[in-house]
């Protein structure tokens, strides 16, 4: 047994055996006058010979190790640093990074315990029981009865559901959805139809894709509306068949390219003369970054991931940054939305409030959005990953990086008069800069 002072102490049948021996080596012992005690002082065992705390690890060697390779092998065992002392030596980013993973550990711990505790909740259901109309609001003066039903200023379908005022929830629920659903129901599959139009195009036929009434826009090709409502109803609301439609139409497939004439008769593109350029949704240009830099943790399913911590000071109060790992490299889908924790990457790309609804949302161009490319520390970090990427996937002469770096970013070689630029661009910046630069260009924001 090695004592604190490098001495050795050799046991036989639990006691002292022989004189302590300074020595730098190892110490030989006869065979069967050996024993290797974990846990105890001595044998025999009891109370006061029993070690203090808990043992993390033993390790038995064939060979003898020198002073480095002992204090290598026992890793963070070896000593114990201070907290202060830990962070007086790491830099700003090695703190930030050494958060994050305290973080993300911490996230690990949490869905593991929830993993392993299931937790139920039920309701004992009622029935809705009768409603009456309140004369005048009052309810202690309670009217006739209303029996279930649906809104009479929709043409075409009686709002009477026809079962009786004190039916439960079930029927008034299958009553309600057939009716929504109901053939001759005109805006159910309006609406669901101008939405995929939105989806595809930015715009939908009708402006205001939650107001299709009097109060909204009116449709810019309402035959087409019409006739994409019927084509869902007849195909039984197959989604798939209406994307099918859209996507192989020539109108989805033409050019997005500006052209003058067509610009003079309709400069906002109402008749369609070309497919607008979309710009990419905040989500979807995050998880771009993370795809092209090879960082997307491509998990399905299971719990969210939090790019905020909470403190409470008098109320509770939402600390978001840029945390590291994994975890948070997973798709946007899958982040976990607070109304007060706003992303600032996200925001500046126009990502919605999450506390407000939001049927269509803004498209806005701020320097803001150029600067969170070039300049943040998201992008900062997907740059020099993608850059790592391009070195260990490509040849080490530049040219076949800067073609593999175009690949990954638009899917294409680049032209002579690009690979010469970017060529002389990363010569002088390095790759890490050049990624950014072709995460700033159209090409890569938009879609057309």
């Amino acid at each position: 047994v090695f004592a604190a002072n490098g001495s050795v102490h050799a046991y036989r049948n639990g006691q002292p055996y022989g004189r302590a021996i300074q020595t730098r080596g190892p110490v030989h012992f006869a065979a069967g006058q050996a024993r290797l005690l974990v846990g105890l002082r001595h044998t025999p065992a009891a109370k006061q010979r029993h070690l203090r705390g808990h043992i993390d690890r033993v390790q038995l060697h064939l060979a003898a190790l020198s002073q480095q390779q002992a204090l290598a092998s026992a890793g963070p065992l070896a000593r114990t640093i201070p907290e202060k002392t830990l962070r007086r030596a790491l830099t700003p980013d090695e703190h930030q990074q050494r958060e994050a993973m305290k973080f993300e550990i911490a996230q690990l711990e949490i869905h593991s315990k929830r993993w392993r505790t299931w937790k139920t909740y039920a309701v004992s259901p009622r029935s809705p029981g009768i409603t009456r109309l309140l004369v005048r609001g009052d309810p202690a003066d309670p009217g006739e009865t209303v029996s279930p039903g649906a809104v009479a200023a929709v043409a075409g379908l009686s709002p009477d559901f026809s079962i009786p005022a004190d039916s439960p929830d079930p029927p008034r629920r299958r009553a309600l959805a057939r009716w929504v659903t109901h053939p001759r129901n005109p805006l159910f599959a309006r609406v669901i139809v101008n939405r995929i139009w939105n989806h595809h195009f930015g715009t939908g036929l009708v402006e205001t894709p939650s107001d299709l009434g009097i109060g909204g826009s009116p449709p810019t090709h309402p035959q087409l509306l019409d006739w994409l409502a019927n084509q869902l109803i007849r195909h039984n609301w197959s989604l798939k068949h209406i994307h099918r439609l859209i996507l192989n139409s020539a109108t989805y497939q033409q050019s997005s390219r500006y052209r003058p004439i067509p610009a003079a008769a309709d400069a906002t593109n109402q008749l369609l003369w070309r497919n607008p350029p979309r710009r990419l949704e905040a989500e979807s240009l995050r998880d771009s970054l993370l795809s092209v830099s090879g960082a997307l943790n491509r998990e399905l399913g299971g719990p969210g991931y939090y790019d905020f911590s909470t403190f409470t000071n008098n109320s509770q109060f939402y600390d978001v940054g840029d945390p590291q790992g994994v975890t948070f490299n997973r798709r946007s889908l899958y982040r976990t939305l607070a109304r007060s924790g706003r992303n600032r990457f996200l925001d500046a790309f126009d990502c919605p409030d999450p506390s407000t609804k939001t049927p269509r949302r803004a498209v806005t161009t701020t320097p803001l959005q150029a600067l969170s490319l070039l300049n943040s520390s998201f992008a900062l970090r997907m740059s020099d990953l993608l850059a790592t990427r391009v070195k260990r996937e490509a040849a080490a002469d530049a040219a076949a990086r800067i073609r593999h770096l175009f690949r990954l970013c638009y899917s294409r070689t680049p032209t002579r008069q690009e690979a010469l630029a970017t060529g002389n661009f990363s010569s002088r910046h390095g790759l890490a800069a050049l990624a950014r630069v072709l995460f700033n260009a159209n090409e890569f924001l938009y879609v057309d």
